[in-house]
């Protein structure tokens, strides 16, 4: 099983890619701050980025812990 942690590189996602990483294939992605060597870079305000990222990796499972908002 693959599962995708979008925002790897954040408090709450670091964690939960580190954990999940000790008995799934977990992929991790960033968006500036590349805090482990094996994150993919993802503008997750970027729709098309996010539709290719999920279709060539084909992941079953999303925790989304990215966040982005209007200020």
């Amino acid at each position: 099983m693959k599962i995708i942690i979008t925002g790897a590189s954040g408090y709450v996602g670091a964690s939960i890619f580190m954990n999940l990483k000790k008995h799934y294939e977990v992929i991790g992605t960033f968006h500036k701050n590349k805090l482990f060597e094996d994150l993919l870079e993802l503008d997750v305000t970027d729709k098309n980025a996010v539709i290719q990222t999920f279709l060539t990796l084909r992941s079953k499972i999303n925790n989304p812990t990215a966040s982005c908002g209007v200020l």
